[in-house]
């Protein structure tokens, strides 16, 4: 059995399961919710998934479950089971850059009267700025 990929080394991470544990299927223990870095995700949220190379953008995929998985207690077994793109593939929470939205419009207007806190990843920078360093 091929162990789960790593996420990306990221310091300080506050990661809490919300709510009692749900079902249990086979070695997975399935939870509706959780808190991460003081965000609050639940299943059907979309995410910015952290890519294994950096220089990538970040993936968006939309968390379809959430468990832990006793045959893997050596590694993270804090898991999300995320659809990307017409494919599913398991994550460990950590790979999560925070939540996105996802705009259905039909035209620049609609996009443009969408509410403003529409998130980014937390560490890119919005296309057409410069990042500033102290």
């Amino acid at each position: 059995m091929t162990p789960y990929p790593q996420a990306p080394p990221v310091l300080h991470q506050i990661f809490l399961w919300s709510g009692p544990p749900g079902e249990q299927r086979g070695a997975r223990t399935h939870y509706q919710q959780f808190t991460l870095n003081n965000q609050q995700y639940k299943l059907g949220d979309c995410v910015y998934l952290y890519p294994e190379d950096e220089a990538l953008p970040h993936y968006i995929g939309k968390i379809k479950s959430a468990f832990v998985d006793s045959n893997y207690a050596q590694q993270d077994p804090h898991c999300i089971e995320v659809f990307e793109l017409g494919d599913t593939d398991i994550n460990p929470i950590g790979c999560i850059s925070g939540k996105c939205a996802i705009i259905k419009a039909r035209t620049y207007e609609e996009v443009s009267e969408a509410p403003a806190q529409i998130a980014r990843p937390r560490d890119s920078t919005p296309p057409g700025s410069t990042s500033q360093t102290a």
